[in-house]
């Protein structure tokens, strides 16, 4: 090796532990989340708040960051004024959602929200809207993972007798697990 070449190499790894001390902490525990999901819905026996709007489940496949997850959301809405889209005339706002995602590993991770809002259009079923919420625990690679979320999603009223309906979400935020 000669010296030209020797102070090339030194200069390259000088460089390399530089650039690792000064690489920003996000690096090390903060993930950008990015995914989307699609499934069906139904509503449940259970009224929190005595309003006659019922707990909804929702099932979906989660594809994006971390892979693959099946998730379970549950939501509960009551009738508060906004402004909606035309056609979409019963502005909903959420009262609590909980939602888990299980991956292949068997990790799961925790999100709630008391934050968002949904228009439905009672002619023809369809709906739209967002949450806002945050990620808290999990079990597996996720037991200390927090971080924030939006979701918005819109979907389809199929049988309103039982509440039973399509959704389409994607799903922006970051988490981090330390």
């Amino acid at each position: 090796m000669t010296y030209t070449t020797r102070i090339e190499a030194f200069a390259a790894t000088l460089l390399a532990c530089v650039g690792l001390l000064f690489a920003p902490v996000s690096i090390a525990g903060d993930k950008v989340i990015a995914a989307r999901y699609a499934g069906v819905g139904y509503y449940t026996s259970v009224d929190t708040n005595g309003d006659g709007l019922n707990v909804g489940i929702t099932i979906a496949d989660w594809q994006g960051t971390f892979g693959q997850a099946q998730l379970a959301i549950t939501t509960e809405w009551f009738v508060f004024p906004r402004a909606c889209r035309d056609g979409y005339d019963v502005p909903l706002a959420l009262v609590n959602s909980a939602a888990l995602a299980t991956f292949a590993d068997q990790s799961q991770l925790f999100a709630f929200s008391r934050n968002g809002w949904l228009c439905l259009s009672s002619s023809t079923g369809a709906y739209y809207g967002e949450v806002y919420g945050i990620y808290n625990g999990g079990t597996g690679r996720f037991m200390d993972a927090t971080g924030s979320y939006t979701t918005k999603f819109e979907g389809q009223s199929l049988d309103p007798t039982i509440g039973f309906r399509s959704i389409r979400a994607t799903i922006e935020g970051s988490l981090t697990n330390p």
